[in-house]
C-alpha cells in the first residue's frame, strides 16, 4: 500500500511519545514493504534509513503559528503528491491536521489518538486566562473544537488503551466499532539486560534484592498519575517490603 503519514513530530524533532509512535510505525510499515510518505513541518533535517519512507517537508514562516500553517498547506501537499501515484490511505497522528476539509483524499482516513486535549485541560485545571494566551499548547481555546471534528471526519480511529476508547465515546459519542484499540510496541531487543547489568544498576544505586518500583513521566503533569502512585505505594507498603531509594534521594 501507498500510505500518507501526517505528523507534527519525526525524527530528529521527537518531544513527546507522539514523535516516538511517528519513528517506529513508519519504519515498521516501511519493513513490511508498503510505501511511506511523511508528511510533517519543514526545518527537519531527516536522514532516511529505508527505501520505502519520503519525507514530504512543508514549509514553516517562523512568525506565523507552526501549526495552523501546517494545517493550511497540508490538502495541498497531499493533492500533489497523489495526483501520479494514488495514496491508498491518510494515516494522521494525533491532531496533525484540524479537518477544515473533511475529506483531504479519496481514500480512508485513519487516525491515532494518544489521549484527548479535554482530558489535558479538565486534569490540568488551566484558567480561563491562560487558555486564551496558550496559543501553541493543548490548553487553547480551539483544540476541543478541533477534536471533535477529527474523530467525526476520519473512518477509523486508533486509540493506545481502552480508557481512551473509553473517553472518545463518552466525550463524542462515537460509535465504538469505529474506535480500535492498538498498544504501543515495545522492542525489546532495544531493552534486552543480562542479569549482570540488572545487578550492575543495583549496586550503582545501592539497591538490594528487594522489588522495585519505578515511574516514568512528566511530574508536572496531573494525567501522568503521579498522585495516585503515591497513593497506592502506601497501600502497598502495607504488605511488601520494597526499596525506598527514591524516598531518601529525592524527596
Amino acid at each position: 500500500m501507498r500510505i500518507a503519514f501526517v505528523t507534527f513530530e519525526y525524527p530528529p524533532l521527537i518531544v513527546g511519545g507522539a514523535g516516538i509512535y511517528a519513528k517506529y510505525i513508519t519504519q515498521e510499515l516501511a519493513n513490511m514493504g508498503h510505501d511511506v510518505v511523511v508528511f510533517t513541518p519543514a526545518n527537519i533535517q531527516t536522514k532516511k534509513n529505508n527505501k520505502n519512507i519520503n519525507i514530504e517537508s512543508i514549509s514553516i514562516n517562523r512568525a506565523i503559528p507552526k501549526a495552523l500553517q501546517f494545517w493550511l498547506k497540508l490538502p495541498k501537499a497531499l493533492q500533489e503528491s497523489d495526483k501520479n501515484n494514488k495514496f491508498d490511505l491518510i494515516h494522521i497522528n494525533g491532531l496533525s491536521y484540524f479537518f477544515l476539509q473533511k475529506r483531504l483524499l479519496n481514500c480512508p482516513h485513519f487516525l491515532t489518538i494518544h489521549h484527548l486535549v479535554r482530558d489535558v485541560i479538565e486534569n490540568g485545571y488551566p484558567t480561563s486566562l491562560k487558555r486564551f494566551f496558550d496559543l501553541k499548547g493543548e490548553n487553547n481555546f480551539f483544540l476541543p473544537i478541533f477534536e471533535k471534528w477529527a474523530v467525526n471526519s476520519t473512518d477509523k480511529i486508533i486509540a493506545v488503551s481502552n480508557f481512551t476508547k473509553n473517553q472518545i465515546i463518552k466525550r463524542y459519542h462515537v460509535n465504538k466499532e469505529k474506535i480500535k484499540v492498538v498498544y504501543n510496541g515495545v522492542d525489546i531487543n532495544l531493552f534486552n539486560f543480562s542479569e549482570k547489568d540488572l545487578n550492575s544498576v543495583r549496586s550503582k544505586y545501592n539497591l538490594n534484592k528487594k522489588p522495585l518500583i519505578l515511574f516514568v513521566g512528566r511530574v508536572d503533569d496531573p494525567r501522568k498519575g503521579l498522585d495516585i502512585l503515591l497513593k497506592v505505594i502506601k497501600q502497598v507498603l502495607k504488605h511488601i517490603e520494597i526499596n525506598n531509594w527514591l524516598d531518601t534521594t529525592y524527596i
